[in-house]
């Protein structure tokens, strides 16, 4: 563990030993199970971002260090990523060996390890067949809910500000050497998921930060990966997301105020997820307690193969609303402040109403179950849990 002055006060005491026992905990699992492993399989989520991307290389590293065969497990399409996003994915293609679920497949024996970072849900990651593997271990800052995957060895600590911290402070457990090009991808998540060091949730997330500077990453390269260089594209991309937030009606309750944001003017609009995860991010800049973004990401009418799938992206800056809850009763999942949701309809209304019913003070899961079964759509939507596929918050 890194020696910091944010460690030595008394009210620190306490929280740093509990937080010790943690990383020691995972550092335990993870040598234990790597080391009697013959092959392992890393699974970020699907629609990589930074921290996925980090975290996944970090425990890569460290597994090509015990001398294992090991894989990073992906079926995102590099053509739809973002330009930074696929910048680092390219360079990483040449310093990591990744493969599809299709390869995985072929590559599966009764001593593999299958690594999930950066996610705990099923329905976030690309293995479709995830319950089938015998030996699961989970890395990862997002709170659990009915889709988490079903395993003895999950180490989830929300107070984490992203995977990318949690594999910094094991690395420094493990005494491994981080260099510059690590140190500079740790930093990236860090960045990513504090949105550019604003949300710092506690002293060891400025803690890493400051060690990763020390080990050379720059955070002027890494805040430049956050810029856009496409003009004419970034232009055409801001008009749909602002579309989007030009149409946002607010619900004011005594006890909170929401922000359900649709584009009514074109309902038929098909978005990618990450124009309505960009909208939910833009919208809590004003003074409300959640934000619910949704619009179709898929529609029938495109032929075959396809179906009428509104997704739901929320955002809470409340401590009363738990995003995570929200989404879990709406087939999805999160954390605490971010999560997302897709629910099978042609209808984007009846998806606000269901919104505006979960969200109604006071009430409870059993009385939702028993309202959703009398209500009454032409084209009733469809909520359930997804068992695969393409989900990011």
């Amino acid at each position: 563990m890194i020696k910091s002055p944010w460690f030595k006060g008394d009210n620190m005491k306490e929280l740093k030993t509990e937080f010790e026992n943690k990383i020691n905990s995972l550092k335990d699992i993870l040598v234990k199970e790597i080391s009697k492993s013959s092959r392992i399989f890393i699974v970020p989520h699907t629609n990589m971002d930074f921290d996925a991307l980090a975290s996944a290389t970090i425990l890569y590293t460290i597994c090509k260090l015990n001398r294992k065969e090991v894989y990073i497990v992906s079926n995102d399409i590099e053509d739809k990523m973002k330009s930074s996003i696929r910048h680092m994915y390219n360079e990483l293609k040449q310093k990591c060996t990744f493969i599809t679920t299709e390869e995985l497949d072929i590559l599966r024996d009764k001593d593999e390890l299958v690594i999930l970072t950066d996610t705990n849900s099923e329905y976030l990651i690309p293995v479709n067949n995830i319950n089938s593997f015998k030996n699961i271990i989970v890395v990862d800052h997002h709170n659990t809910d009915s889709n988490t995957v079903k395993t003895d060895k999950l180490y989830i600590d929300t107070q984490m500000s992203s995977a990318s911290e949690i594999l910094f402070y094991l690395m420094k457990n493990l005494d491994i050497y981080i260099d510059t090009y690590l140190s500079q991808l740790l930093l990236a998540g860090i960045y990513l998921d504090t949105k550019g060091l604003y949300y710092i949730p506690t002293p060891f997330t400025l803690g890493s930060v400051t060690k990763i500077l020390e080990y050379g990453a720059n955070l002027k390269e890494v805040q430049d990966l956050f810029v856009i260089s496409d003009f004419e594209d970034d232009r055409k991309q801001e008009s749909i997301i602002n579309n989007l937030i030009d149409c946002t009606n607010f619900v004011r309750e005594s006890d909170y105020t929401l922000a359900l944001t649709s584009n009514d003017n074109d309902k038929d609009m098909i978005y990618e997820q990450y124009h309505l995860a960009e909208a939910a991010d833009r919208m809590l800049k004003y003074k409300l307690d959640a934000v619910f973004v949704l619009g179709f990401i898929d529609k029938e009418e495109l032929g075959n193969g396809h179906r009428n799938l509104v997704c739901i992206k929320a955002r809470s800056k409340s401590s009363n609303i738990d995003i995570s809850k929200i989404m879990d009763i709406l087939g999805g999942g999160g954390d605490q402040n971010r999560g997302s949701s897709m629910i099978e309809t042609d209808n984007l209304q009846s998806v606000k109403e269901l919104i505006n019913l979960v969200m109604t003070p006071g009430i409870t899961r059993e009385e939702i179950d028993t309202k959703l079964l009398n209500i009454k759509y032409e084209n009733r939507p469809k909520i359930y849990v997804y068992e695969h596929g393409s989900k990011t918050m």
